[in-house]
């Protein structure tokens, strides 16, 4: 399996840059997501999703089905970013997608833009290692993330997944992280925002832990 998913690796570099240039060529602040969404709907199609739809607030999502009916990891980020302001100052154009001395350069390029586009590619390449099996894997753009409300991922939580029969035992959150792995609740891994910024910590704790006890991280 491991020497399946080195070869798979190499071969998307390309089309994982190419979609990461995409998403932050498309402005996509706060409740202003739909053509962002749309281009994220079209690549999971592109790459063999066995599911794809977007739910009643706007979040996408895609499924690989697996052998474990009601059994799911969750893999989510939030495809909204701040507004630029004093763009001016910047650099380079934010809505640009430049790529210099091998780094992509833009508006959500690290919040979120690169770590979504990472995970709708990681995981397709989870997924064909060893197709048809293991835990449903429900990947999920969501909306109203980057204003710290995480109206999107509350939904996602509370509604959509219980209507695709989805119970995430596990979840990994694709924020800009110290690269720091923490278990929540008892039942959640997820890779950990900064101290300041703990909003799906506190969305999956209230959501979830509900029903499988307590514990801290």
């Amino acid at each position: 399996m491991h020497q399946s998913l080195r070869g798979e690796i190499g071969r998307i570099g390309d089309d994982l840059t190419r979609f990461t240039r995409d998403l932050i060529t498309i402005p996509s602040p706060t409740r202003h997501e739909k053509d962002v969404a749309r281009r994220i709907d079209a690549e999971m199609r592109w790459l063999g999703y066995d599911l794809v739809f977007t739910d009643d607030v706007g979040n996408v999502i895609g499924v690989f089905v697996g052998d474990r009916p009601g059994c799911a990891l969750l893999v989510t980020t939030h495809m909204d970013t701040g507004r630029p302001d004093r763009i001016e100052e910047w650099s380079r154009p934010p809505f640009g997608g430049e790529v210099v001395d091998g780094r992509i350069h833009g508006a959500g390029a690290v919040r979120c833009k690169g770590g979504l586009a990472s995970l709708v590619f990681g995981s397709r390449t989870a997924a064909r290692a060893q197709p048809g099996r293991g835990p449903m894997l429900v990947v999920a753009a969501t909306v109203g993330g980057a204003d710290g409300l995480g109206a999107g991922l509350r939904h996602l939580l509370r509604a959509t997944l219980p209507e695709i029969r989805s119970q995430p035992l596990f979840a990994v959150v694709g924020e800009p992280t110290a690269l720091t792995v923490m278990l929540s609740g008892g039942c959640l891994l997820y890779t950990s925002p900064s101290p300041r910024d703990n909003l799906h910590n506190r969305v999956f704790r209230r959501v979830l832990v509900k029903r499988g006890g307590g514990g801290g991280g």
